[in-house]
C-alpha cells in the first residue's frame, strides 16, 4: 500500500552538541547555567546529532523505499552557522555537503522551509532542506527538520532527520508521564505510482512515561496529491517504543492496519522535554 518517505512527526525536536570545545559556544554556556537557548537565538557555529532514517528511490516500484533506521547519534551530523545561515550535513555513509543562501531553490524556499539544490561534483544533484516544524500554526522553539540527498551514477540516496537543542540527560523527567500535542507532515508515494502525496492532512498523538521509559504514538496518514486533487486515507499506524539509555533519544516500531510498517527514531528537546520529534 505504500513506500512512505520523509515521514516526520513533531511536537518538537532536538539534538546535542557533538563536542565540548575549549571555547564554549553560546548553547553550551546556556546549558551550563541550566538554561536553554532557542534555535533561532543561537549565535556562532553549533554542531548537532540527529535522529532519522535513510531512504532511496526504487524506479521499478515508483516510490521511495526505507533503507535503514538512524537512531539518535548514529545518523546525520548537522552543523549550523547562525551568523551566515549556512548549514552542513554529514551522513554516516561519508557524504558531506554545505548549503548556503546561494543554493536555495528560487520560488520554493521560504524562511520556515529552506530548500536547497546544487550540482554534485560526482554527477547528478545534491539537495536538502532545513525547516521549522509547526504545531497548530505555532513554530517550535528548539526543533528543526532536515533532509539531504544525492543523485548521480548510483540511485538516489537520502536521509530525513530531526535535530535541534536537545534536552540534557540531567533535565529529562525521571517520573510521571506526558501527552503531547502533535502534528505530522512529510510526503509519500504509493507502490506503482510516481505521484507524490503530501501528508499535511495527517494527524498524530504522542505520549511518554518517563518513569518506565515507554513511549506510544499513533499516526493517521492522509495523503493529498502535490499537484492538487482529493485527499486519500492511507493507513492508521500505531507505534510503541522506549527511551534509550543514551538519553534523550528514543526509538520504536510502527505497525499499520494495511501493509505499511516500519521504525521511528527521535529525541526530546528543550527544557524538561518540552518538545519532541521523530522521523
Amino acid at each position: 500500500r505504500g513506500n512512505l518517505s520523509l515521514l516526520a512527526l513533531a511536537a518538537s525536536l532536538a539534538i546535542t552538541p557533538l563536542s565540548q570545545a575549549a571555547a564554549q559556544t553560546s548553547q553550551q554556556k546556556a546549558q551550563n547555567a541550566s538554561d536553554y537557548i532557542e534555535f533561532g537565538d543561537l549565535t556562532g557555529v553549533e554542531k548537532f546529532k540527529a535522529s532519522g532514517l535513510r531512504y532511496t528511490f526504487n524506479p521499478t516500484s515508483g516510490g521511495y523505499v526505507f533503507v535503514a533506521a538512524e537512531p539518535f547519534g548514529d545518523g546525520v551530523k548537522a552543523e549550523y552557522d547562525a551568523d551566515t545561515g549556512n548549514v552542513t550535513f554529514k551522513t554516516p555513509d561519508g557524504l558531506k555537503v554545505t548549503f548556503t543562501a546561494a543554493d536555495e531553490v528560487p520560488g520554493q524556499s521560504t524562511p520556515n522551509a529552506r530548500l536547497f539544490n546544487k550540482p554534485n561534483p560526482a554527477g547528478g544533484v545534491l539537495g536538502g532542506s532545513l525547516s521549522t516544524p509547526h504545531v497548530n500554526a505555532v513554530p517550535l522553539s528548539y526543533t528543526r527538520f532536515g533532509t539531504v540527498f544525492s543523485t548521480g551514477a548510483a540511485p538516489l540516496d537520502g536521509h530525513a532527520f530531526v535535530f535541534g537543542v536537545n534536552t540534557l540527560p540531567r533535565d529529562l523527567p525521571k517520573s510521571g508521564s506526558a501527552t503531547y500535542t502533535a502534528a505530522a507532515g512529510g510526503s509519500a508515494t504509493l507502490a506503482g505510482s510516481l505521484t507524490p502525496l503530501r501528508l499535511t492532512g495527517s494527524s498524530a498523538t504522542f505520549s511518554a512515561d518517563f518513569g518506565t521509559g515507554a513511549i506510544a504514538t499513533t499516526i493517521k496518514l492522509v495523503g493529498t496529491p502535490a499537484a492538487g486533487g482529493a485527499s486519500v486515507a492511507l493507513d492508521d499506524l500505531t507505534g510503541l517504543g522506549s527511551i534509550s539509555a543514551a538519553k534523550p533519544g528514543f526509538s520504536g516500531l510502527l505497525t499499520g492496519t494495511g501493509t505499511v510498517s516500519g521504525t521511528f527514531n527521535g529525541a526530546f528537546f528543550g527544557p524538561e522535554a518540552v518538545e519532541f520529534g521523530y522521523s
